[in-house]
Parts: structure tokens; sequence; C-alpha cells
């Protein structure tokens, strides 16, 4: 009888053991995907602004804060990012008056910023994600900072929309 209940006991512990580690990996793919839809996201709404705006401005970052605005001169269309940590917020507006708003969340510790290459006549998004458990805890804080193996880089043309506007037009 001790033999069955020892048994009974080791079984149970490690089904406790393997749900555990179970809704440890779900909790991890859920976060997964969820920065991969605000990847996907972001990069869309990114490139179809940028290729729509007529004037693309990177104005200078204020503490830690890197804003990128995107004008339509002719429909008074806005669209204006913003950076904040680990969080994007792209708000849309027209003729003055907020009409939408998107915020995009991505792993803590990730780096977020505009780029502008004008040989190449393009704007770039980069984003820099910490590799690894994305969990922010004590043991993880005080090792070394982690390296940033998964970087992306978004580019897009400003105004590409309006390269055959004078075609249109006849």
């Amino acid at each position: 009888m001790l033999v069955v209940i020892t048994l009974a006991a080791v079984m149970v512990g490690l089904s406790a053991t393997l749900i555990h580690l179970l809704l440890g990996a779900e909790r991890e793919a859920q976060r997964a995907v969820r920065v991969h839809r605000s990847v996907m996201r972001l990069s869309e709404a990114f490139r179809a602004d940028v290729h729509a705006a007529r004037r693309v401005e990177i104005p200078a970052a204020e503490a830690d804060k890197s804003v990128l605005l995107l004008a339509d001169a002719e429909a008074g269309r806005e669209v204006r990012y913003e950076i904040d940590g680990h969080q994007a917020t792209r708000v849309e507006s027209e003729k003055g008056q907020q009409t939408h708003q998107d915020s995009f969340y991505f792993p803590l510790r990730s780096r977020i910023r505009f780029d502008r290459q004008p040989d190449r006549n393009l704007l770039r998004l980069e984003i820099e994600m910490p590799a690894g458990n994305s969990n922010d805890n004590a043991e993880s804080r005080s090792q070394s900072p982690e390296p940033f193996q998964r970087k992306l880089k978004i580019e897009a043309q400003p105004g590409r929309d309006y390269t055959f506007d004078n075609t249109k037009k006849q």
C-alpha cells in the first residue's frame, strides 16, 4: 500500500510540474503572437502612411520621446507617430481633429526609432527587441544587458503613391 501511495504522489508531482511548464509555454506563445501582430500592424500602417505622405518630418527628440510627423497637404490629413519606451502610438487627425488612434506594444527593453536616409529617399523604422524570455524579473535585470538579437527594419519611400500624379492628370 505504501508503494502505491508513493507512486501516486510522484505521479501527481510530475503532473503538476508538467501542467506548470505547459501553461508557461502557452503564455510565451501568446506573448509572441501579440508581438508579431503588433509588428505586422505597425509595418502595414507605417508603409501606407509614408507612401501616402506629401511631407515627412522627424522633429528633434525630447526626453526619450521620438516623434514622426506625416502630413498630406491636399486633404489636411496628418499622421503622428509617438515612441514612448516600448510602445508606439499612431494618431491620425484630419483638419486638426483626431480621428483615429492605434497603440503598438513590444517587449520590455525594446528600442524603437525613426531614421531618414536622404541619399536613398527612404524613411526607416527600426525595432530592436531583446532575445530570449521577455519576463522582467530581478534575476534578468541583475545580469548583463541582453543582446538585441531581433532587429527589424521597415523602410518606405515618402510620396510613393504620388509618383505618377502627372500622368493621371492628363
